[in-house]
């Protein structure tokens, strides 16, 4: 808790600041997707990536920036041959075996503080000291601080549907994917129902779980659930 000398203001975060959290999400986002594991390859693949920013600024209300893979140029890929994967989104002729798969994070700030809190960023603290003149300090909290504030106000959605349609794919091109080689390993079960090979490396299950919370680690379904340790409770989300 600050001192009577310390006062925490709750300033507007920097460009750099927002920076770190964009870069968070996006760890996040394809520490979700499934298809980016170790155990699966693609011969041919290209995407899109996309932010929006709403802003709460006068002269920059929203920013929108876009980034479309290409092919890579012909003098790299022969030195790095699996470059060569890479192409332009969507792919030409798509085999039955193509797949779309596409997220979306949204994220709300607030409070800029809860948001530096919750990434490890420092906090500024303005130091009255003796002699009157105000000092600006930086105190960086310790991780269980910031496990308070869980994932914040964010939502993750599926838009492999949309993405399909505004490619002008068919509906059920994943339908088409070729089936997963058996693994009994990938295959076991989680007590959330779905097997190993559904949750992402760390840990998050990919698949839906109805109105409830995604599963967020893979707890072995054989295993009897009083042996099991349940996942980490969030606590409150500290006010600032």
């Amino acid at each position: 808790m600050p001192t009577a000398r310390e006062t925490v203001p709750n300033r507007a975060l920097s460009g750099a600041e927002l920076r770190r959290i964009l870069a968070d999400d996006f760890e996040r986002l394809l520490a979700a997707e499934g298809l980016l594991s170790d155990h699966i390859a693609f011969g041919r693949v290209g995407y899109d990536l996309r932010l929006d920013l709403h802003l709460d600024n006068p002269y920059h209300p929203e920013s929108s920036v876009e980034r479309k893979s290409r092919a890579v140029a012909g003098n790299i890929v022969a030195g790095q041959p699996e470059l060569a994967a890479i192409e332009s989104a969507p792919l030409t002729d798509p085999s039955a075996d193509a797949a779309v798969a596409s997220r979306r994070r949204s994220r709300r700030i607030v409070s800029p503080n809860a948001e530096r809190v919750r990434v490890g960023l420092p906090v500024p603290v303005e130091v009255k000291q003796q002699d009157g003149t105000v000092t600006t300090e930086s105190i960086t909290y310790p991780p269980e601080e910031a496990a308070k504030h869980g994932e914040g106000d964010v939502t993750d959605t599926d838009t492999s549907a949309e993405t399909r349609a505004a490619w002008g794919l068919a509906a059920d091109i994943n339908g088409g994917a070729a089936a997963p080689i058996p693994d009994p390993a990938l295959d076991a079960l989680c007590h959330c129902g779905h097997p190993r090979r559904t949750h992402a490396l760390s840990g998050i299950c990919t698949q839906p779980h109805g109105d409830g919370p995604a599963c967020e680690e893979f707890r072995d379904a054989a295993v009897p659930v009083a042996a099991t340790p349940a996942p980490q409770a969030w606590q409150p989300t500290t006010s600032f």
